[in-house]
């Protein structure tokens, strides 16, 4: 999402948090699993902090609008899955 350019400053700013922190729990509230990569004790806190909030319905409307059907890797058959957790 960052890479696409996109200014979510509104919405970090609407929640007192950071866009990565937006990001973030924008994917785990869609149950998937996200090992976010930091050095500094700062940045540890924040990726945990985003389990305290909550994103907005239209907030969350947003997110899911720049879905552009891209998959680093595809789920559905993989080890035996059948459904895909990005449906």
């Amino acid at each position: 999402i960052l890479e696409l350019g996109i200014d979510f400053t509104n919405s970090a700013q609407k929640y007192g948090k950071t866009t990565a922190q937006i990001i973030l729990k924008f994917i785990l509230s869609r149950g998937i699993g996200v090992i976010p990569k930091t050095k500094t004790p700062e940045r540890l806190k924040e990726n945990f902090d985003s389990w305290s909030f909550e994103l907005a319905e239209e907030d969350v409307k947003k997110l899911k609008a720049l879905n552009r059907n891209l998959r680093i890797c595809d789920m559905k058959n993989f080890f035996g899955q059948e459904i895909d957790p990005f449906d």
